[in-house]
């Protein structure tokens, strides 16, 4: 029943008049529409949030003049350096591997603007810990640091750990 065109108010029976001064009542006084409203517009927004998120998860990205650079392009072997210390790092699309040296795994967290932030683990020592790196312009290298987290059962070690360089072996 649409409210606004009731021009006639006074020239229906009683009991109509009654029922729709009920219902505007109810709808304007006793029962506001206003919480309603607020609340779908709150679910509604979260809801088109999440799908955003939830859309694709690794589409961190960086524009580098025409081309983007995401998580999945990190995918291939890389050459890791520390020192005089070399083995290769194969990556996958998540950026994501594991390397000879002490059983390690290498744990790509975030990716954007050229910062590229994880996690690494030694299972034969065990060790744990974070890293960071900034990959170069051309995508072929990168430079950074990692830190220890975790050191057998010292949460809080006080090594502090290195630098260390990825050199793109294949790929991109």
């Amino acid at each position: 029943m649409n409210f606004h065109n009731r021009q006639h108010l006074h020239g229906d029976p009683p009991f109509v008049r009654k029922a729709l001064r009920t219902t505007i009542k109810e709808i304007y006084v006793e029962k506001p529409a206003w919480p309603w409203l607020i609340m779908l517009c709150l679910i509604s927004l979260n809801i088109s949030g999440c799908g955003a998120i939830l859309a694709d998860k690794h589409a961190k990205s960086r524009p580098l003049g025409q081309s983007t650079i995401t998580m999945a392009d990190l995918a291939g072997n890389w050459e890791y350096q520390e020192g005089t210390v070399v083995y290769t790092l194969p990556l996958d699309e998540y950026g994501d591997g594991t390397y000879e040296w002490k059983k390690g795994r290498f744990h790509t967290t975030t990716f954007s603007d050229g910062v590229w932030q994880g996690t690494w683990a030694q299972e034969e020592n065990d060790r744990e810990g974070g890293f960071e790196l900034h990959l170069s312009d051309d995508n072929k290298s990168a430079k950074g640091r990692w830190w220890y987290t975790r050191i057998g059962k010292d949460d809080k070690p006080l090594a502090p750990g290195g630098s260390f360089t990825l050199r793109r072996m294949n790929g991109l």
